[in-house]
């Protein structure tokens, strides 16, 4: 699960909705305080390591994504929205997930806008 927080915050950080393999992995070797700079003999984590965690233990498969005119193998946000929601819980869902607490909600321009809340009172003890 530490694996899904660090790719979510690699995400968060560079407001994108998509990720090269090779970056992800640069990107994860570059955090010190993890066990991803050092994972296998001293050498840090690569993207076939990467790839097949998130196959194994996520369904998440590596696809070929587009970024502005570059083409390589790489993930999209919204492969791990489930995943995201799943094991991180609620405080860390993505801004594609949005999770009514109340009432009802609909997608206007990308944002969760709330069109009703019911309050329900329950009868004294």
């Amino acid at each position: 699960m530490q694996l899904l927080s660090d790719i979510q915050k690699i995400f968060d950080e560079r407001g994108v909705d998509k990720v090269f393999s090779e970056e992800l992995a640069i990107e994860l070797g570059k955090m010190e305080d993890r066990p991803w700079p050092e994972w296998k003999n001293g050498k840090p984590i690569s993207k076939s390591q990467i790839a097949r965690i998130l196959g194994t233990k996520f369904d998440i498969a590596v696809k070929t994504v587009r970024i502005g005119t570059e083409t390589a193998t790489g993930y999209k946000l919204d492969q791990f929205d489930d995943v995201f929601l799943r094991y991180l819980g609620s405080q860390n869902v993505t801004r594609s997930q949005p999770t009514p607490v109340m009432g009802e909600f609909r997608k206007s321009r990308g944002a969760a806008l709330l069109i009703e809340a019911t309050t329900v009172l329950l009868p004294p003890i």
